[in-house]
């Protein structure tokens, strides 16, 4: 009920909201860009469709561009139609609803060839500003079809009439190019990706009374995590693994240790600036415990582990960062507990 509440008052907005143009306004011949929406859900009322719609066709009217919607659910007919009406594009969505959560994609489509564009895909509380979420989330999908529209145009380009927002005249103009790729750009700087990838290499500094035996460490580590996005930044979780390499010294023996350490990982992630990201994470798991005395076969056992500490990303481009961390890590292993501090540096991607 709360949610058919919110539906109508940004439904009740969308249509009183002065930069409504319809089509008919934006130009008089065959509509440029055709939108068609569907729902993943077989049980669902179709209570957002009408919004979705709507939304979509308002962002691309206030960006010069003619629409019509249609409510076919099937992408060949859909497809067909828009053929049929002559328009160029077509905007094709799909969405889901969780609880009070919506999930959508969106897919540009060229309709003489029907080879997509570009795509868009978007999570959202369905809330009062709804609408602004789907114009966020449609600028880099309005941009791309600007750009191809002006290195394709159609054979048959029609002359757009002015269009009238907020009672002022905007002339239609070809499509600055530069701006274009500056709007794409940046937005593609604010979409968050889920899937990281990290690569790292640290020293380990062993304390208490292991650090009477064993020699400086050497560590290289990787790790995998999927992310989703919180009003602080992220949280994710993935799988974390790593290489410990050291040597040991005693009064009577020496030995070459390995232990290869696998499990889960958690990671908060906090966004204190555009390049700056504070992480927090806690990993634990199984260590396999391989060491090998002098003149002896090797040895090996399995012992848990955990490890946890700080970190500080610094990214250099939306799809890759610097990754700087202090973390302190435990072996639980039977003769000694070994335990030390390994200040980590490595590259994180981001997908």
């Amino acid at each position: 009920m709360v949610k058919k509440q919110l539906l109508l008052l940004v439904y009740i907005f969308l249509i009183s909201s002065n930069f409504i143009v319809s089509a008919e306004e934006t130009n008089n011949g065959s509509p440029q860009i055709i939108i068609s929406t569907t729902t993943y859900d077989k049980n669902d009322d179709n209570s957002l469709l009408d919004l979705i719609n709507e939304s979509i066709s308002l962002e691309f009217q206030i960006n010069r561009f003619s629409t019509d919607i249609d409510l076919n659910t099937d992408l060949d007919d859909a497809l067909h139609n828009a053929d049929l009406s002559g328009a160029t594009y077509l905007i094709r969505s799909n969405y889901s609803v969780t609880d009070n959560d919506l999930f959508i994609e969106m897919h540009g489509i060229r309709v003489a060839n029907g080879v997509e564009i570009y795509s868009v895909r978007f999570e959202s509380t369905i809330n009062l500003d709804f609408d602004s979420r789907i114009k966020k989330s449609l600028e880099p999908l309005i941009a791309k079809i600007k750009k191809n529209f002006m290195e394709n145009p159609p054979l048959t380009a029609e002359i757009i009439e002015p269009i009238i927002i907020k009672d002022e005249i905007y002339k239609d103009e070809i499509f600055d190019t530069k701006e274009v790729v500056t709007e794409m750009e940046d937005e593609e700087e604010d979409i968050f990706r889920h899937l990281e990838i990290f690569l790292g290499f640290s020293p380990f500094l062993t304390t208490g009374d292991a650090s009477e035996f064993f020699t400086l460490g050497l560590v290289p580590e990787m790790s995998f995590i999927y992310k989703r996005q919180t009003p602080f930044g992220y949280w994710g979780i993935g799988l974390f693994s790593s290489f410990n390499f050291f040597s040991a010294s005693g009064n009577l023996d020496t030995s070459d240790n390995c232990l290869i350490s696998l499990g889960p990982e958690i990671k908060l992630g906090f966004k204190s600036t555009k390049l700056l990201t504070l992480n927090i994470k806690l990993n634990g798991g199984m260590t396999f415990f391989l060491h090998k005395k002098e003149n002896e076969d090797y040895l090996n056992s399995i012992v848990p582990f955990i490890s946890g500490g700080i970190g500080l990303t610094i990214d250099f481009l939306p799809s890759l960062g610097a990754y700087f961390s202090g973390i302190y890590i435990l072996y639980a292993e039977s003769s000694v507990l070994i335990t030390g501090f390994s200040p980590s540096i490595g590259m994180i991607f981001k997908f």
